[in-house]
């Protein structure tokens, strides 16, 4: 029970026996001034117990439940708990920047579905290590990968199978251009991970013959966070990038 619905039935409760003592007062100052026979007492008495079984229509608690006040929340506590709505819009300039990215990345009809989402999306940039996110960015790769399900901007771990780098690459490509590359197969690099030398520039270099590239986020942590963009929108990725507070990478400048 939140303090809210306490105080609630509590007033309930008060107005409920409040109009019980009248009734009754009022019968006995009738009783005393003019009288009235038995049978007024016994519909009187009758009518009590009908009220009174009542009671939880009246006040919203039954008989059988103890109306108990509870325990205060500590001000330190209401401070920390955050929701959805304590965090403002993030700033049109960033917004603007994702929504670059999404003509750069994205099908026309994923662009149109995603709207929305980026016309309410939140700024997390101030959550806090310890909040549910840890930026707007991770929130927006999150949603993408387990809500919208799109190979947007998608994060790998440095020590990512190379199998997951293709896989991720391959669905960008078809879901995002409708287009398929001959990419190198991940079985020729054993159990190499992604920041193995040479795996980026490999899978980049095929891009880069059918007119696409690799395109990195620095999020300055041990985790690539990539998307995939047509060759010739280079400047306008990197221009979108530094939109939503990040440096734009190519596979060139990663330190491998």
């Amino acid at each position: 029970m939140t303090e809210e619905e306490y105080h609630r039935i509590a007033r309930r409760e008060k107005i409920f026996y409040a109009v019980l003592i009248i009734a009754w007062c009022f019968a006995f100052a009738v009783w005393f001034t003019i009288g009235f026979p038995k049978a007024k007492w016994v519909l009187i008495g009758g009518g009590t117990l009908i009220y009174l079984y009542l009671k939880s229509t009246f006040t919203g608690l039954p008989w059988s439940r103890r109306l108990v006040r509870p325990d205060p929340v500590p001000a330190e506590a209401q401070e920390e708990v955050e929701t959805e709505e304590d965090y403002p819009l993030i700033s049109e300039t960033e917004r603007k920047g994702y929504t670059m990215l999404a003509e750069l990345c994205l099908a026309e009809e994923t662009q149109k579905k995603l709207a929305s989402f980026f016309e309410t999306l939140k700024d997390y940039s101030g959550a806090g290590e310890d909040a549910e996110y840890g930026g707007t960015l991770f929130y927006v790769m999150e949603y993408m990968d387990e809500e919208a399900h799109i190979f947007f901007l998608m994060g790998l771990d440095w020590k990512q199978d190379v199998e997951t780098l293709e896989w991720r690459i391959e669905s960008a490509l078809t879901g995002n251009f409708g287009v398929s590359v001959d990419l190198p197969d991940f079985r020729t690099y054993g159990n190499k991970s992604i920041s193995a030398p040479s795996v980026f520039a490999d899978y980049d270099n095929a891009l880069r013959r059918k007119g696409f590239q690799l395109g990195f986020i620095d999020v300055e942590c041990d985790e690539y966070v990539i998307f995939v963009h047509r060759t010739a929108d280079r400047d306008k990725a990197a221009n979108a990038v530094q939109r939503i507070g990040y440096r734009y990478k190519e596979v060139a400048d990663l330190a491998i």
